[in-house]
Protein backbone atom coordinates (compact mmCIF):
# COMPACT_ATOMS: atom_id res chain seq x y z
CA UNK A 1 0.00 0.00 0.00
CA UNK A 2 3.08 1.90 0.37
CA UNK A 3 4.59 1.53 -2.42
CA UNK A 4 1.39 2.18 -4.05
CA UNK A 5 0.77 5.23 -2.72
CA UNK A 6 4.95 6.35 -3.55
CA UNK A 7 4.11 5.68 -6.82
CA UNK A 8 0.63 7.76 -7.17
CA UNK A 9 2.43 10.60 -5.46
CA UNK A 10 5.60 10.40 -7.39
CA UNK A 11 3.46 10.19 -10.89
CA UNK A 12 1.12 13.50 -9.94
CA UNK A 13 4.31 15.36 -9.43
CA UNK A 14 5.67 14.18 -12.95
CA UNK A 15 2.12 15.28 -14.58
CA UNK A 16 2.07 19.01 -12.82
CA UNK A 17 5.73 19.38 -13.43
CA UNK A 18 4.75 18.41 -17.56
CA UNK A 19 1.68 20.79 -17.33
CA UNK A 20 3.98 23.44 -15.93
CA UNK A 21 6.09 22.70 -18.22
CA UNK A 22 3.75 22.76 -21.28
CA UNK A 23 3.94 19.27 -22.98
CA UNK A 24 3.64 20.70 -26.23
CA UNK A 25 7.25 23.32 -24.96
CA UNK A 26 9.13 19.40 -24.21
CA UNK A 27 7.98 18.32 -27.79
CA UNK A 28 9.45 21.69 -29.58
CA UNK A 29 12.18 21.62 -27.45
CA UNK A 30 12.99 17.98 -28.76
CA UNK A 31 11.71 18.39 -32.04
CA UNK A 32 13.82 21.62 -33.05
CA UNK A 33 17.16 20.04 -31.41
CA UNK A 34 20.30 20.61 -33.33
CA UNK A 35 21.52 17.12 -34.48
CA UNK A 36 25.42 18.26 -34.53
CA UNK A 37 25.65 19.37 -30.78
CA UNK A 38 23.33 15.85 -30.28
CA UNK A 39 25.97 14.25 -31.85
CA UNK A 40 29.08 15.24 -29.64
CA UNK A 41 26.85 15.30 -26.80
CA UNK A 42 26.62 11.30 -27.72
CA UNK A 43 30.46 11.20 -27.65
CA UNK A 44 31.01 13.14 -23.81
CA UNK A 45 28.64 11.10 -22.61
CA UNK A 46 30.26 7.59 -24.26
CA UNK A 47 33.30 8.77 -22.69
CA UNK A 48 31.91 9.11 -19.04
CA UNK A 49 30.82 5.78 -19.36
CA UNK A 50 34.30 4.59 -19.92
CA UNK A 51 35.32 6.50 -16.81
CA UNK A 52 32.69 5.34 -14.70
CA UNK A 53 34.32 2.18 -15.65
CA UNK A 54 37.52 2.56 -14.71
CA UNK A 55 36.38 3.92 -11.61
CA UNK A 56 35.11 0.78 -10.71
CA UNK A 57 37.69 -1.37 -12.08
CA UNK A 58 39.74 0.67 -9.46
CA UNK A 59 37.39 0.09 -7.11
CA UNK A 60 36.77 -3.58 -7.85
CA UNK A 61 40.62 -3.89 -7.83
CA UNK A 62 40.46 -5.54 -10.92
CA UNK A 63 44.11 -5.53 -12.32
CA UNK A 64 43.74 -7.03 -15.70
CA UNK A 65 41.17 -9.04 -18.13
CA UNK A 66 36.74 -7.96 -17.92
CA UNK A 67 37.34 -5.04 -18.81
CA UNK A 68 34.52 -5.43 -21.50
CA UNK A 69 32.26 -6.94 -19.58
CA UNK A 70 32.54 -4.54 -16.54
CA UNK A 71 31.70 -1.52 -19.60
CA UNK A 72 28.63 -3.96 -20.77
CA UNK A 73 27.74 -4.06 -16.93
CA UNK A 74 28.27 0.01 -16.53
CA UNK A 75 25.89 0.31 -19.63
CA UNK A 76 23.57 -1.89 -18.45
CA UNK A 77 22.83 -0.45 -14.84
CA UNK A 78 22.48 3.00 -16.14
CA UNK A 79 20.03 1.71 -18.46
CA UNK A 80 18.36 0.14 -15.52
CA UNK A 81 18.68 3.38 -13.06
CA UNK A 82 16.88 5.28 -15.67
CA UNK A 83 13.71 3.24 -16.37
CA UNK A 84 13.50 1.25 -13.06
CA UNK A 85 11.68 3.28 -9.87
CA UNK A 86 12.67 3.83 -6.59
CA UNK A 87 16.44 3.94 -7.10
CA UNK A 88 16.05 0.10 -7.52
CA UNK A 89 17.90 0.26 -10.54
CA UNK A 90 21.02 0.36 -8.50
CA UNK A 91 20.46 -2.88 -7.48
CA UNK A 92 21.07 -4.02 -10.73
CA UNK A 93 25.34 -3.25 -10.26
CA UNK A 94 25.58 -5.49 -7.23
CA UNK A 95 23.72 -8.89 -9.95
CA UNK A 96 25.48 -8.36 -12.79
CA UNK A 97 28.78 -8.09 -11.10
CA UNK A 98 28.50 -11.57 -9.42
CA UNK A 99 26.53 -12.38 -13.04
CA UNK A 100 29.27 -12.05 -15.01
CA UNK A 101 31.74 -13.11 -12.47
CA UNK A 102 33.81 -10.20 -12.13
CA UNK A 103 33.42 -10.53 -8.41
CA UNK A 104 31.46 -11.16 -5.11
CA UNK A 105 28.27 -9.43 -4.48
CA UNK A 106 29.42 -7.97 -1.44
CA UNK A 107 32.28 -6.63 -3.50
CA UNK A 108 29.70 -4.98 -5.49
CA UNK A 109 27.89 -3.55 -3.47
CA UNK A 110 30.74 -1.75 -1.52
CA UNK A 111 32.25 -0.36 -4.88
CA UNK A 112 28.92 0.77 -5.76
CA UNK A 113 28.22 2.88 -2.62
CA UNK A 114 31.62 4.53 -2.48
CA UNK A 115 31.24 5.35 -5.89
CA UNK A 116 27.92 7.16 -4.72
CA UNK A 117 29.94 9.43 -2.37
CA UNK A 118 32.31 9.65 -4.87
CA UNK A 119 29.61 10.92 -6.94
CA UNK A 120 28.29 13.43 -4.73
CA UNK A 121 31.47 14.96 -3.52
CA UNK A 122 32.77 15.39 -7.08
CA UNK A 123 29.24 17.55 -7.68
CA UNK A 124 29.76 19.18 -4.89
CA UNK A 125 33.00 20.37 -5.89
CA UNK A 126 32.15 21.81 -9.48
CA UNK A 127 28.86 22.94 -7.79
CA UNK A 128 30.95 24.94 -5.54
CA UNK A 129 33.92 26.08 -8.39
CA UNK A 130 30.82 27.05 -10.89
CA UNK A 131 29.22 29.13 -8.14
CA UNK A 132 32.73 30.90 -7.40
CA UNK A 133 33.24 31.47 -11.09
CA UNK A 134 30.28 32.83 -11.71
CA UNK A 135 29.90 34.75 -7.97
CA UNK A 136 26.05 33.60 -7.69
CA UNK A 137 24.75 33.98 -4.04
CA UNK A 138 22.92 30.85 -2.98
CA UNK A 139 20.56 31.05 -0.07
CA UNK A 140 22.65 34.29 1.06
CA UNK A 141 25.93 32.43 0.96
CA UNK A 142 28.74 34.73 -0.54
CA UNK A 143 30.47 32.67 -3.10
CA UNK A 144 34.27 33.22 -0.90
CA UNK A 145 33.01 31.12 1.50
CA UNK A 146 31.99 28.09 0.01
CA UNK A 147 35.30 26.63 -0.81
CA UNK A 148 35.97 26.36 3.02
CA UNK A 149 32.75 24.65 3.69
CA UNK A 150 32.98 22.34 0.74
CA UNK A 151 36.81 21.50 1.77
CA UNK A 152 35.30 20.29 5.63
CA UNK A 153 32.57 18.36 3.72
CA UNK A 154 35.05 16.14 1.71
CA UNK A 155 37.31 16.01 4.67
CA UNK A 156 34.66 14.41 7.00
CA UNK A 157 33.66 12.24 4.05
CA UNK A 158 37.14 11.11 3.42
CA UNK A 159 37.72 10.48 7.63
CA UNK A 160 34.55 8.55 7.14
CA UNK A 161 35.46 6.42 4.39
CA UNK A 162 38.83 5.77 5.84
CA UNK A 163 36.93 4.29 8.54
CA UNK A 164 33.99 2.90 7.50
CA UNK A 165 34.60 -0.51 8.27
CA UNK A 166 35.31 0.06 11.88
CA UNK A 167 32.15 1.88 12.42
CA UNK A 168 30.30 -0.75 10.62
CA UNK A 169 32.39 -3.84 12.67
CA UNK A 170 31.40 -1.58 15.65
CA UNK A 171 27.73 -1.59 14.54
CA UNK A 172 26.78 -5.30 13.81
CA UNK A 173 29.03 -6.12 17.31
CA UNK A 174 26.31 -3.13 18.95
CA UNK A 175 23.40 -4.98 17.35
CA UNK A 176 24.42 -8.46 17.28
CA UNK A 177 21.55 -9.41 20.01
CA UNK A 178 19.06 -7.48 18.47
CA UNK A 179 19.85 -9.33 15.16
CA UNK A 180 20.04 -12.92 16.55
CA UNK A 181 16.56 -11.93 19.07
CA UNK A 182 15.01 -11.63 15.40
CA UNK A 183 16.59 -14.58 13.89
CA UNK A 184 18.96 -12.64 10.93
CA UNK A 185 21.96 -14.01 11.63
CA UNK A 186 22.19 -14.09 8.52
CA UNK A 187 22.14 -10.12 7.32
CA UNK A 188 24.72 -10.12 10.95
CA UNK A 189 27.53 -12.42 8.31
CA UNK A 190 26.30 -10.42 5.73
CA UNK A 191 27.66 -7.11 7.19
CA UNK A 192 30.56 -8.94 8.62
CA UNK A 193 31.80 -9.62 5.17
CA UNK A 194 30.50 -6.12 3.97
CA UNK A 195 33.32 -4.64 6.68
CA UNK A 196 35.62 -6.83 5.48
CA UNK A 197 35.23 -6.02 1.98
CA UNK A 198 35.26 -1.80 3.26
CA UNK A 199 38.50 -2.84 5.34
CA UNK A 200 40.15 -4.51 2.20
CA UNK A 201 39.32 -0.69 -0.03
CA UNK A 202 40.63 1.47 2.96
CA UNK A 203 43.05 2.47 1.01
CA UNK A 204 44.34 6.14 -0.14
CA UNK A 205 46.08 5.46 -3.22
CA UNK A 206 42.95 3.66 -3.97
CA UNK A 207 40.34 6.44 -3.15
CA UNK A 208 42.54 8.80 -4.73
CA UNK A 209 42.72 6.91 -8.38
CA UNK A 210 38.72 6.35 -7.65
CA UNK A 211 37.86 10.03 -6.81
CA UNK A 212 40.06 11.00 -9.91
CA UNK A 213 38.15 8.79 -12.25
CA UNK A 214 35.05 10.36 -10.72
CA UNK A 215 36.43 13.82 -11.49
CA UNK A 216 37.24 12.92 -15.44
CA UNK A 217 33.11 10.96 -15.48
CA UNK A 218 31.89 13.99 -14.46
CA UNK A 219 33.57 16.47 -16.25
CA UNK A 220 32.40 14.58 -19.24
CA UNK A 221 28.88 14.53 -18.07
CA UNK A 222 28.84 18.11 -17.46
CA UNK A 223 30.52 18.64 -21.28
CA UNK A 224 27.12 16.35 -22.10
CA UNK A 225 24.61 18.05 -20.12
CA UNK A 226 26.71 21.97 -22.23
CA UNK A 227 25.76 19.83 -25.46
CA UNK A 228 22.64 19.34 -24.95
CA UNK A 229 21.85 22.56 -23.96
CA UNK A 230 23.31 24.06 -26.78
CA UNK A 231 21.22 21.68 -29.14
CA UNK A 232 18.12 23.21 -27.48
CA UNK A 233 19.26 26.51 -28.64
CA UNK A 234 19.81 27.84 -24.96
CA UNK A 235 23.63 29.35 -24.95
CA UNK A 236 24.57 29.79 -21.08
CA UNK A 237 28.22 29.52 -20.20
CA UNK A 238 29.58 25.93 -19.30
CA UNK A 239 30.08 27.09 -15.43
CA UNK A 240 26.11 28.22 -16.09
CA UNK A 241 25.30 24.94 -17.18
CA UNK A 242 27.17 23.39 -14.37
CA UNK A 243 25.05 25.03 -11.75
CA UNK A 244 21.72 24.02 -13.06
CA UNK A 245 22.44 20.71 -13.52
CA UNK A 246 24.23 20.18 -10.97
CA UNK A 247 21.60 20.97 -8.55
CA UNK A 248 19.13 18.28 -10.90
CA UNK A 249 22.42 15.54 -10.35
CA UNK A 250 21.63 15.49 -6.67
CA UNK A 251 18.01 15.73 -7.20
CA UNK A 252 18.45 12.58 -8.89
CA UNK A 253 19.11 11.02 -5.67
CA UNK A 254 15.51 11.15 -5.12
CA UNK A 255 13.85 8.13 -5.60
CA UNK A 256 10.95 8.59 -8.99
CA UNK A 257 8.53 6.62 -10.65
CA UNK A 258 10.98 5.93 -13.45
CA UNK A 259 13.78 6.37 -12.66
CA UNK A 260 14.43 10.07 -11.37
CA UNK A 261 11.81 11.71 -13.75
CA UNK A 262 10.34 14.03 -11.68
CA UNK A 263 13.05 15.11 -8.62
CA UNK A 264 16.01 15.62 -11.55
CA UNK A 265 13.40 17.93 -13.67
CA UNK A 266 12.66 19.97 -10.53
CA UNK A 267 16.52 20.30 -9.52
CA UNK A 268 16.92 21.26 -13.02
CA UNK A 269 14.88 24.30 -12.78
CA UNK A 270 15.53 24.55 -9.88
CA UNK A 271 19.74 24.98 -10.77
CA UNK A 272 19.04 26.76 -14.01
CA UNK A 273 16.80 29.41 -12.26
CA UNK A 274 19.49 30.66 -10.38
CA UNK A 275 21.23 31.51 -13.66
CA UNK A 276 18.42 33.40 -15.15
CA UNK A 277 16.12 30.43 -16.80
CA UNK A 278 12.51 30.64 -16.24
CA UNK A 279 10.43 27.48 -14.75
CA UNK A 280 8.69 26.73 -17.39
CA UNK A 281 11.95 26.70 -19.76
CA UNK A 282 14.03 25.12 -17.11
CA UNK A 283 11.46 22.35 -16.68
CA UNK A 284 10.56 21.91 -20.86
CA UNK A 285 15.09 21.25 -21.08
CA UNK A 286 14.73 19.63 -17.94
CA UNK A 287 12.44 17.00 -19.59
CA UNK A 288 13.59 17.22 -22.91
CA UNK A 289 17.69 16.62 -21.53
CA UNK A 290 16.24 13.29 -19.58
CA UNK A 291 14.80 11.92 -22.67
CA UNK A 292 17.57 12.27 -25.16
CA UNK A 293 19.91 10.73 -22.28
CA UNK A 294 17.39 7.97 -22.37
CA UNK A 295 17.70 7.29 -25.77
CA UNK A 296 21.66 7.40 -25.15
CA UNK A 297 21.35 5.20 -22.25
CA UNK A 298 19.17 2.45 -24.52
CA UNK A 299 21.38 2.74 -27.42
CA UNK A 300 24.37 1.99 -25.26
CA UNK A 301 22.61 -1.06 -23.63
CA UNK A 302 21.22 -2.51 -26.77
CA UNK A 303 25.01 -2.60 -28.03
CA UNK A 304 26.28 -4.08 -24.92
CA UNK A 305 23.41 -6.97 -25.19
CA UNK A 306 24.90 -7.52 -28.75
CA UNK A 307 28.47 -8.26 -27.90
CA UNK A 308 27.02 -10.26 -24.64
CA UNK A 309 25.08 -12.53 -26.95
CA UNK A 310 28.58 -14.25 -28.70
CA UNK A 311 30.22 -14.48 -25.42
CA UNK A 312 26.91 -16.15 -23.72
CA UNK A 313 27.28 -18.30 -26.77
CA UNK A 314 31.44 -18.70 -26.60
CA UNK A 315 30.69 -19.45 -22.77
CA UNK A 316 28.08 -22.19 -23.35
CA UNK A 317 30.62 -24.29 -26.01
CA UNK A 318 33.39 -24.46 -23.57
CA UNK A 319 31.46 -25.79 -20.59
CA UNK A 320 29.55 -28.34 -23.36
CA UNK A 321 31.35 -31.84 -23.01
Amino acid sequence: MKRLLFLLLSLVLVAVLVWKAGGWRILQVLHDSNPDWLALGIVTYFVSYIGRTLRFRCLLRQKRGGFGRLVQVVCWHNFCNLILPARTGELSFVYLVRQRKLDTAVSGLSALLVSRVFDLSAVLLFLSSALVVRQVNVFGLRPSILWPLVFVILATVAVILTRFSALLTWAVETSGPVLHFLHATHLSEKLREAASEFRRMESGALYRRGFAWTLFLWTFQFLTFYMLMLSFGVFFSFWEVVIGSAAAAMASFVPGPVGSFGPLEAGWALGFAFVGMSLSKGLATGFAMHVVVLGFSSMFASVALLFSIPQALAGKKAVSP
